[in-house]
């Protein structure tokens, strides 16, 4: 019974956390201006993994965890070697890289999961933000806009698609439930937000659609749910999808349109070019497409003329960790690989269990974040910032999820 009650204590240590990175670091975080709440959780949770892994007397990773670790160290000295930005810009750098890493693997690897009475409580802390956005959506519709609570209209509808996923996975896996789940991820749509819209139609889609049968590989289904999926966020944001096009086409020696013009494009095109540049492992930490490389301006923008570009200029480099997935280039051939391969064998490990524990929610709900964040980092830095912080969370608590029901599903069949 001791050895029960300290386990217990354990286990909500996990979730007061994870609750408080959820109120604080997310959805309070722009109105009470805490900046950098995200990397204090991040840390905090770091803390609680070592402590409960000495507590048990054991200290497990996994493979993906002794790679990830490995990874980490081994770009940190590469970059210290190659110079590629100042020192500490390098180390700010490696901690906001990691702390989508570190939120998975400290949750997956400790085997947390949310009780009976942890998802209650949590589904009531959710209803409770959620009503606060409907009075911010409110107020937004009568002109205060959104900026004065969530900083931005796309944080709003992060928040909701947030809020909406928790609540889903958090409750019976019901049709009614399902339908709820559409309804409060609807609030997200007043954003406008093309980002949002994307998400939204393969919601929906995906929640008509979805079978038990379904799993996240190439398939003639899913190409045409992509498809689907990708015509209606064209259609939708159609008007900003040719705004942004026309940033591919530019040529980059007028200066007089380039100035003007989309550093999203460019920044996507500049990282093919560092992959070649730089093969085969990149520019190194703090060099490109992310926030410490504007803390202390990185040279690489000046190395390929970026450093003229509106957005991306030394004077004004707002735009400089607009999006994620140019920031891979910072890693090269090697990093892009293993990026890839963390995110096969996650989706690899999440067919297997699905395959025993075939009406899984917590599987529906994979599906979900994974898609939710591959869309946000087309066009934000939302993997390493702190609603990728709360994603990876999640998905460590789903992965348990999902894998303690196959283990249940497994134990149940009858042995022959």
């Amino acid at each position: 019974m001791d050895r029960l009650s300290k386990k217990d204590r354990e286990v909500n240590y996990f979730f007061l956390v994870f609750l408080l990175t959820l109120t604080f670091g997310v959805f309070f975080n722009e109105f009470i201006g805490l900046g950098v709440v995200d990397e204090f959780f991040q840390m905090v949770f770091l803390v609680l993994f070592l402590i409960y892994s000495f507590w048990k007397g054991e200290f497990y990773l996994g493979k993906m965890g002794w790679v990830a670790l490995f990874s980490f160290v081994f770009y940190s000295v590469y970059s210290f070697y190659i110079g590629s930005n100042t020192p500490r810009t390098i180390l700010l750098d490696v901690v906001l890289q990691a702390k989508p890493f570190i939120a998975f693997f400290v949750v997956y690897y400790s085997k947390q999961h949310f009780s009976d009475t942890e998802k209650y409580v949590l589904r009531l802390v959710v209803l409770g933000l959620y009503f606060i956005a409907l009075f911010v959506l409110v107020g937004a519709m009568a002109g205060t806009g959104f900026n004065w609570f969530f900083g931005h209209e796309s944080k709003f509808a992060t928040a909701v698609a947030l809020l909406a996923m928790i609540y889903l996975f958090t409750g019976p896996f019901t049709w009614k439930n399902r339908w709820l789940f559409l309804i409060m991820l609807s609030a997200g749509l007043f954003s406008m937000k093309g980002k949002f819209f994307g998400f939204y139609a393969f919601a929906v889609l995906f929640t008509l659609l979805y079978s038990h049968k379904f799993k996240l590989k190439i398939s003639i289904k899913n190409l045409i749910l992509g498809v689907v999926t990708l015509g209606l966020v064209v259609f939708a944001a159609r008007e900003k999808v040719v705004f942004y096009a026309q940033g591919f086409f530019l040529n980059p020696e007028d200066t007089e349109t380039t100035v003007h013009y989309l550093a999203r494009p460019l920044l996507y095109l500049t990282s093919g070019e560092i992959l070649m540049d730089y093969f085969p492992f990149g520019s190194g930490f703090a060099s490109f497409a992310t926030h410490a490389s504007q803390v202390d301006y990185s040279s690489t923008y000046a190395e390929y003329g970026l450093d003229k570009v509106w957005g991306l200029s030394e004077d004004y480099s707002s735009f400089v960790a607009d999006t994620h997935f140019p920031s891979l280039a910072q890693f090269g051939w090697v990093g892009l690989i293993l990026t890839m391969l963390f995110w096969y064998v996650l989706i690899t490990k999440a067919n297997k269990c699905k395959r025993k524990a075939k009406r899984s929610s917590a599987y529906f709900s994979i599906v979900l974040i994974f898609v939710f964040l591959m869309i946000e980092c087309v066009a934000d830095a939302a993997f390493t910032n702190n609603r990728g912080l709360l994603s990876m969370l999640l998905l460590g608590y789903l992965f348990n999820e999902l894998e303690a029901e196959a283990s249940e599903k497994s134990s149940t069949e009858p042995k022959v």
